[in-house]
């Protein structure tokens, strides 16, 4: 790997919803040797004020620009699609970057280690830092947003009897691999992704399919070979709260509908009803 040629863009959606924790996150990446791009997804009638909280931090390091795209009609994950596409477009347009790294705006990079260096040096297709899948104590029940495979199981800790979720590496899990470990696919809010990937697998979603357009991207990347990887030794903080303070009608209790065509069923694992 040649560092010289390394140029790395850092990215994310942002809405009000990580108000709460903005300046924190800004403080943990603003020192960072790259350049920063942001989009504001907050709805129009919750106001510009995070917009412009953001604004400011950033200053001259990057752009900060509010959606583009009508939010009336969508659902989160397909905001959320549309906004790292926005982002992804970007990058592909400008030439001198290498690397795009999303860091979203409730993740908080762990001070006094030079989480990029670490990130580059590994040289992998995708790369990033686990983070817990909601800011809990109890992480027993809330394991690292890093996946085994991308087949849809049954949720027998749910109380909805017809949730489907997916097969996530517990921490203790993690611990025992090596470092970094070859996974399916690590957190979309802090991974660092090659140009060669980013050329080939776009982001996208579709209304019934609830659960996250990260969730097909990592499917698609999987597909066509690009490997992930997880540096579990560095983990950032997670500061997320409900979606429902963007979008009221949002209910978490839906069962989780996902196109049959986008689903991998692996060999050793018994078929079941989607």
């Amino acid at each position: 790997m040649n560092k010289d040629k390394n140029r790395v863009l850092v990215g994310a959606p942002t809405s009000i919803r990580h108000s709460h924790c903005i300046e924190k996150h800004w403080d943990s990446v603003k020192d960072l040797p790259c350049d920063f791009y942001y989009i504001d997804t907050t709805p129009e009638e919750e106001g510009h004020s995070h917009y412009q909280r953001l604004k400011e931090l950033v200053g001259d390091k990057g752009n900060v620009f509010r959606s583009p795209f009508d939010l009336k009609e969508k659902s989160v994950h397909q905001w959320l699609a549309d906004a790292r596409n926005f982002i992804r477009e970007y990058f592909l347009e400008h030439k001198e970057y290498s690397h795009l790294w999303f860091i979203d705006t409730d993740i908080i990079l762990p001070c006094g280690v030079n989480n990029l260096e670490v990130l580059l040096n590994a040289d992998k297709d995708q790369i990033g830092f686990p983070y817990s899948l909601y800011a809990k104590e109890d992480t027993k029940h809330h394991p690292p947003n890093v996946m085994k495979h991308g087949w849809i199981i049954m949720d027998n800790n749910s109380t909805n009897e017809n949730r489907k979720t997916y097969d996530f590496y517990s921490w203790e899990e993690l611990e025992n691999l090596e470092c970094p470990a070859k996974v399916y696919s690590s957190g979309m809010g802090c991974l660092l992704i090659k140009r060669k990937v980013l050329e080939n697998v776009p982001f996208r979603t579709h209304p019934t399919f609830i659960v996250g357009e990260d969730i097909w991207f990592h499917t698609e990347a999987n597909e066509k070979e690009y490997e992930a990887w997880c540096y579990h030794k560095i983990r950032p903080e997670h500061l997320n709260v409900s979606w429902k303070c963007v979008d009221p009608s949002i209910d978490m209790s839906d069962i989780m509908l996902v196109p049959k065509c986008i689903v991998s069923t692996p060999k050793d694992l018994p078929e079941v009803m989607l």
